[in-house]
């Protein structure tokens, strides 16, 4: 069963993964595949999830003789 599940896996996501689990001495248990998997999705899915908001820096100025406050936002991915 722990065959046919790594090898029914997508290549283009769990290569590295399923070459981990077969290379384990001794094999684990279906059970430990599968959590392996879901951990690895969640890593994925956070990752493309980082990468689809922008991320943007805040940060205040005060003048000193006018005490007014400036709202600066300085966006930190080039979007060129």
């Amino acid at each position: 069963m722990l065959y046919e599940f790594v090898m029914g896996l997508k290549s283009e996501y769990y290569g590295n993964l399923r070459t981990t689990i077969l290379s384990q001495e001794p094999l684990p248990s279906l059970d430990r595949a599968f959590q392996l998997v879901v951990q690895e999705e969640r890593v994925r899915l956070a990752k493309e999830t980082t990468i689809e908001k922008p991320i943007e820096a805040v940060g205040f100025t005060v003048n000193a003789n006018k005490e007014e406050f400036r709202d600066v936002r300085i966006d930190l991915i080039d979007h060129s």
